[in-house]
């Protein structure tokens, strides 16, 4: 059997710390529902497997008060921007 990846250049993705930049844009309601959208680029030199961003909201005691999670499907390249 011939291997699907003979031939093809493979860059394995990256273990342990990467880098990134978050450029985020303005929180804005959608009926009761509060959105950000978080543009992100792999600043690494390897692709980011499942990259995942969570926010947490809290009030002015300090209390947790709600917050959402955000998730990129697959690899994230290296200089690649996506929006979560």
């Amino acid at each position: 059997m011939k291997s699907i990846l003979a031939g093809k250049k493979f860059t394995p993705p990256i273990r342990g710390e990467a880098t990134i930049d978050i450029v985020k844009s303005p929180t804005r309601r959608e009926g009761t529902t509060l959105v950000t959208k978080i543009q992100v680029k792999n600043t690494s030199n390897a692709p980011i497997p499942r990259l995942t961003i969570t926010e947490t909201w809290y009030d002015a005691g300090g209390a947790s008060v709600g917050g959402g999670k955000g998730a990129i499907n697959g690899l994230l390249q290296p200089g690649e921007v996506q929006t979560i």
